[in-house]
């Protein structure tokens, strides 16, 4: 194995030629030749240096006053229409005092929904309605230079065209984020955009167009409306793991997006398995498809015992994929056990799935 090469306290490339080491490894040599272009050149930054602190959200709290969105970043968050999506924006924004960019709709077109939601004047002071791309840069250009704040986007299909652009252009989304996006964030803003799914979506994991949006994007949010009238919260992508550990499923479920009147504000409530039963949340219809599955394969391998892989999912039912995440995190959890072995009929199973000798809730 390669020992990594490290010069003596004294090295430097004006003093040291590197042909006067004994290098024995291209590895060595590799290091070598790295740092004597750092050394040489004043162009490169090691991000591992860099004195910061761990990104922690500030803006938008939930329910339970857990932030939700982390300054310096880009969040999108998607639906269909009418998912309470500009609520939520609009709650972001006036809770913060910050600034809203609205495409969608003219100053009077938002005017009786910011009486009811009854903000200062200065909570919502700065909107603008740009109808031209030269406005939007003029605005991008002047905020950089501002304190930090959260700045909204209503939304990205109109802000596009602005830009003359394609949604479904990986180039040109490309364009809008590294001219106005990126900028911003760099500024250290919380930027949130809204955008939409078609109607009849394939893929939940991202936004209609360009799957661009999401690879640019640090968190993406999915809001769904069920046939009960709950709108569901999913966190679709989170590249600085700012919700690792609260407690989200497969799917990405985080709860409910909800409105509370008087004054009218958009309020996320994290949805918490363990206040109510598996029973009430079936009969509700508001218990993701992932959470009931993995109550189903406990609840067949409580009734039926040991049994083949195939066999349970055929009992379980669902995506095959999903399946195998499921139990792989039971496996995890220590709930279940997976090996060769025979049912409890005496058959033999190739993969054979079974509880675990103490059942402790899910």
């Amino acid at each position: 194995m390669y020992r990594e090469w490290e010069p003596p306290a004294d090295w430097s490339v004006e003093t040291t030629p590197l042909d006067s080491f004994a290098l024995q490894s291209k590895e060595e040599i590799e290091a070598a030749n790295a740092l004597r272009d750092i050394e040489a050149n004043g162009i490169y930054t090691n991000p591992v240096l860099i004195d910061a602190t761990e990104i922690e959200p500030e803006y938008m709290k939930d329910a339970a006053g857990k932030f939700m969105f982390a300054p310096s970043s880009v969040v999108t968050i998607f639906g269909e229409s009418g998912t309470r999506k500009s609520f939520l924006l609009q709650t972001a924004v006036g809770d913060h005092s910050g600034i809203m960019v609205q495409l969608e709709s003219s100053a009077k077109g938002v005017r009786k929904r910011l009486l009811n939601m009854k903000y200062s004047e200065i909570a919502t002071g700065r909107y603008v309605f740009p109808e031209t791309r030269a406005e939007v840069l003029n605005h991008v250009k002047l905020w950089v230079d501002i304190e930090p704040t959260i700045i909204g986007f209503d939304s990205f299909a109109p802000l596009m065209g602005l830009w003359g652009g394609d949604t479904n252009q990986d180039q040109d989304v490309q364009q809008v984020f590294s001219e106005v996006f990126h900028p911003l964030r760099n500024a250290g803003h919380c930027v949130v955009f809204l955008d939409h799914v078609p109607k009849n979506p394939k893929n939940n994991g991202f936004a209609i167009g360009s799957q661009n949006k999401k690879a640019q994007v640090d968190l993406a949010l999915r809001v769904d409306l069920d046939n009960k009238g709950s709108h569901g919260i999913y966190i679709t992508k989170d590249r600085e793991n700012i919700y690792e550990g609260r407690g989200i499923d497969y799917s990405g479920f985080y709860g409910f997006l909800e409105l509370k009147e008087d004054p009218l504000r958009a309020v996320i409530r994290q949805f918490d398995f363990d206040d109510i039963t598996v029973e009430y949340q079936r009969e509700m219809g508001i218990i993701p498809k992932a959470i009931d599955r993995k109550v189903k394969v406990l609840e067949v391998l409580d009734s039926e015992g040991p049994i083949g892989k195939t066999a349970l999912f055929k009992k379980v039912g669902g995506n095959s994929d999903l399946f195998d995440k499921i139990l792989g995190e039971l496996l995890k959890a220590g709930k279940i056990f997976i090996a060769t072995g025979l049912t409890k009929q005496g058959t033999r199973a190739k993969v054979l799935v079974s509880l675990a000798p103490i059942l402790e809730g899910i």
